[in-house]
């Protein structure tokens, strides 16, 4: 990648083991100021504004340090579209995807869209992840991208490609690994693009590229959804459903009890449940929530205790 800088030997930094956070006696702009207008040149002229050794960096992420949204998040993204029958909708061909008030209708489409990608792609995205260090929350965001750390938390198991940027110039030994960003060249050399959002007294570098896919996909994995409700496409799954209190109710019409009949199987290895009620409750969701996006995106999988296995594909 050439926009990435050769590695320096002397580094910047030194660690700050508890992120400190002042708050400034105004923040640095409401609005952004330039002489050009688009957002490509608002990266580009905030960097003044950043402190020296605020950068944007581009490398591997620690998983236990990011902020992957939360499981009851992801599974009411899952059991909304099923409960509000999104899936027997007729969708004009008028309908504006990609539009917020939508809500549940596109979430899950978008969902599972990302997870087929992500989990057949070697569980990586097609486009990078863009993030930066939250001193207040003293973790990493990862912003924009509110779908792809739902799929982050169901399915990452390792650490997270991403640009970064280290916010009032924290660092700390991962770090070392990181390539600094040459900002102008990968505005002007790439697809790259995107915005700043002032925040925690600097501007948060905020890129994106390729957003004209986004509709395209959830259209996509909508009608696949539609398509498999419409041939009686259907799950088995091998376990005891009143241990999960309900939490596959909301899948209804792709339930059922004959497996002889089924498209996808689903069955979970409960052999190191945890006794405790927050970890148990916690991890029924997640196996009901992994296995519901695993099915419905066409993917097979046998990890975390968790097994599905389509015996077909629509």
């Amino acid at each position: 990648m050439k926009f990435l800088k050769d590695k320096s030997t002397t580094r910047l930094f030194t660690k700050i083991s508890k992120p400190h956070f002042t708050i400034p006696t105004q923040y640095l702009c409401d609005t952004i100021r330039t002489d050009d207008k688009t957002l490509d040149g608002a990266i580009s002229a905030s960097k003044k504004y950043w402190r020296e050794k605020e950068k944007l960096w581009y490398g591997k992420i620690p998983l236990e340090k990011t902020y992957l949204d939360d499981i009851s998040n992801i599974y009411q993204s899952c059991s909304m579209f099923f409960i509000n029958n999104h899936y027997k909708q007729d969708v004009s061909d008028n309908h504006i995807w990609d539009y917020d008030l939508h809500g549940f209708l596109e979430n899950f489409p978008k969902l599972i869209w990302l997870s087929n990608e992500y989990v057949l792609s070697d569980r990586t995205f097609k486009n990078e992840l863009s993030s930066h260090w939250n001193p207040r929350g003293g973790v990493i965001n990862i912003h924009p991208g509110g779908c792809r750390q739902q799929v982050l938390h169901l399915f990452a198991n390792d650490d997270i490609p991403s640009f970064f940027f280290n916010t009032q110039e924290y660092y700390d030994k991962w770090m070392d690994d990181l390539y600094e960003v040459n900002v102008v060249e990968l505005i002007e050399s790439t697809k790259w693009g995107g915005d700043v959002v002032p925040d925690h007294g600097s501007l948060i570098p905020q890129l994106i590229t390729d957003t004209n896919l986004i509709p395209y996909g959830k259209k996509k994995w909508f009608n696949k959804v539609r398509d498999k409700y419409k041939s009686g496409w259907k799950i088995y799954i091998e376990s005891d459903l009143e241990i999960y209190g309900g939490l596959f109710d909301f899948l209804g019409d792709f339930i059922t009890s004959e497996k002889q009949n089924s498209n996808c199987i689903i069955k979970f290895d409960l052999s190191d449940d945890d006794s405790t009620w927050l970890m148990k409750n916690y991890n029924d969701v997640y196996r009901v929530t992994k296995s519901v996006v695993a099915s419905f995106s066409d993917i097979n999988i046998d990890e975390d205790g968790i097994y599905v296995k389509h015996l077909d594909v629509i």
